[in-house]
């Protein structure tokens, strides 16, 4: 898996190193991963699995982003959730659970943990969603 997640964050950092200087990447994704593991991973865990120390507290369970599977989303039934989504859930959280709303934080710091959370499931988050049409 940590091999697949280079190959993704290799193609990243060539998209966004051309808008970007390669050190301002490398912060940015440092600070992503310094984000998630001070704020998220105590529920989600280092790996993203649903596994944190404090996950065996809470009902229901935190998500198991490795699976990247998710309720909230504007994509068909299977499909990865769009960016936008994972922001969505990330800014508002999800009343009636233990995720609170990070709406606190500054907007690019929440696109830093939603490029992070895709990072747990590279292969689900390989080819660009397409919200529904309404």
């Amino acid at each position: 898996m940590m091999r697949l997640f280079a190959r993704m964050s290799t193609l990243l950092i060539a998209c966004m190193g051309a808008s970007m200087g390669w050190g301002a990447v490398a912060h940015a994704q440092d600070r992503g991963h310094a984000l998630f593991n001070e704020h998220c991973a105590p529920c989600h865990g280092p790996r993203g699995d649903g596994q944190g120390e404090l996950s065996y507290l809470l009902y229901p369970s935190p998500r198991d982003l490795t699976r990247g599977s998710y309720k909230f989303r504007s994509t068909r039934s299977g499909e990865a959730p769009t960016a936008q989504d994972l922001l969505r859930t990330i800014t508002n959280g999800i009343p009636g659970t233990s995720m609170p709303s990070w709406s606190s934080f500054p907007e690019s710091d929440r696109q830093l943990l939603v490029g992070v959370v895709q990072s747990f499931a590279p292969r689900r988050f390989a080819r660009p969603a397409r919200p529904i049409a309404l």
